[in-house]
């Protein structure tokens, strides 16, 4: 007897070749992969996507692109219990890189899906893997769409004559779901429908400003979810925040297997299992938390602070990698960086932690959101906003304030105004 049930696990973001400021993740990413491939044989996984950004960048190192195929032919190798895999173009992802071996891999149960004129086909039937005859014979639908850049949605000629690019690109992005939602349904009607996405959806939230930069799909700063198709489950990549878009458990983003970037430090990373059950309105859905193979540490504060949180990581000889942020700007601040230069010096050959990267960061002068820039040194910062910064370390307000900044302002012109006659 056929089971009633399709189960799928939702993945993405795995940037295979990425390096965390000059540091090598293979060892991290291959740990991932032996990982997720025992995961898939334990819980009976029928289909696996994986929604984009496979790959750090358009041409990958030979070891990204080792462990990658590694992973595949190893899957490929659990011959009838090998799961139908799905496998979409991010937008770090090289289309021709994917697509040469697409025919290839179309014959081991691989389909590759990238936005280039020979990726016509983007709606895949996943069969009961117990049986292929009916009453289960379709027992779900994926309609796998990849990262949509400008000329994949076809609007560049209308832009010189439409005033609202952003409603001109939504729109063009939603008829492209909702053509392939609608052929979905013509192909195999009352089946549970899968789409795939790899861009940044209205209502979810990005991890920082740096290891997600790009925000579009092409002219998208965000799509909201009104436009898209009612589908069962929207399988969703770009954002590295295991995440619900608004609330809603059928949209989700997997997020990254590996945190991309300190602010993802003590981030719980996950991949989605889905289960679609013959006759079921809705799919049963469960995280998987993935194991942390690589310990990050974000060290905020004022030096005194950081000082100490050093000692505590010294003396336990924790494997952990560090970021150093000087937000608090009171105390002695210029001799720091010269501490931690001795400090990584003292630790030894064989100490596990590293001092990645070390970093200024204040908030942005009339944020009221918390909106903070960053500065790699003292000097890249305005001598104005460091003064400001002091005092309100101090607790000088009001008056006192302008009465200061006033004071401060004109000493830095008398000081640039001498400098300046001794250039001539």
């Amino acid at each position: 007897m056929p089971k009633n049930t399709i189960r799928m696990l939702h993945t993405s973001d795995w940037h295979l070749g990425a390096q965390l400021y000059e540091q090598e993740r293979t060892e991290e990413h291959k740990k991932f992969l032996t990982w997720l491939r025992s995961l898939i044989v334990s819980e009976t996984i029928d289909v696996l996507i994986i929604a984009g950004d496979i790959f750090d960048t358009y041409a990958p190192p030979v070891s990204a692109q080792s462990l990658y195929y590694d992973f595949l032919g190893a899957l490929a190798g659990m011959g009838n219990r090998c799961p139908e895999i799905i496998i979409i173009a991010g937008n770090h992802d090289s289309p021709l890189f994917l697509s040469a071996s697409r025919d290839l891999l179309s014959r081991l149960k691989i389909h590759v899906v990238s936005p280039d004129p020979g990726a016509d086909d983007e709606i895949f039937k996943i069969k009961n893997q117990d049986s292929a005859q009916p009453p289960f014979d379709t027992g779900l639908l994926v309609c796998a769409i990849p990262f949509l850049r400008d000329r994949d949605l076809k609007v560049t000629a209308d832009l010189s004559a439409h005033d609202d690019i952003l409603g001109l690109y939504r729109d063009a992005a939603s008829k492209r779901y909702h053509k392939a939602f609608s052929l979905a349904k013509e192909t195999a009607p009352g089946a549970p429908i899968i789409m795939t996405g790899h861009l940044f959806m209205d209502g979810s939230s990005l991890s920082d400003n740096y290891s997600e930069r790009v925000r579009e799909a092409g002219k998208l700063s965000s799509l909201p979810l009104g436009l898209l198709p009612e589908a069962d489950y929207f399988a969703l990549g770009h954002l590295h925040r295991p995440q619900a878009v608004g609330g809603k458990e059928h949209c989700r983003y997997s997020g990254s297997p590996l945190p991309m970037s300190f602010s993802e430090a003590g981030q719980v990373k996950s991949v989605v299992i889905a289960e679609f059950e013959k006759d079921k309105a809705k799919p049963r859905i469960e995280l998987k938390e993935i194991p942390q193979w690589q310990k990050l540490e974000q060290i905020k504060g004022n030096p005194v602070k950081i000082r100490e949180r050093l000692e505590e990581i010294k003396t336990a000889n924790e494997n952990v990698w560090i970021d150093i942020v000087v937000n608090d700007f009171s105390g002695e601040i210029m001799g720091f960086w010269n501490e931690l230069d001795a400090f990584t010096a003292s630790s030894g050959k064989n100490a596990l932690y590293k001092l990645l990267t070390r970093r200024y960061e204040i908030e942005k002068q009339g944020s009221e959101t918390g909106e903070t820039e960053t500065f790699t040194g003292i000097s890249d910062l305005d001598p104005l906003v460091i003064f400001k910064r002091k005092l309100k370390d101090e607790n000088v307000q009001g008056d006192e304030t302008a009465k200061f900044i006033d004071m401060f302002n004109e000493i830095r012109a008398q000081v640039e105004s001498e400098a300046g006659e001794q250039k001539e």
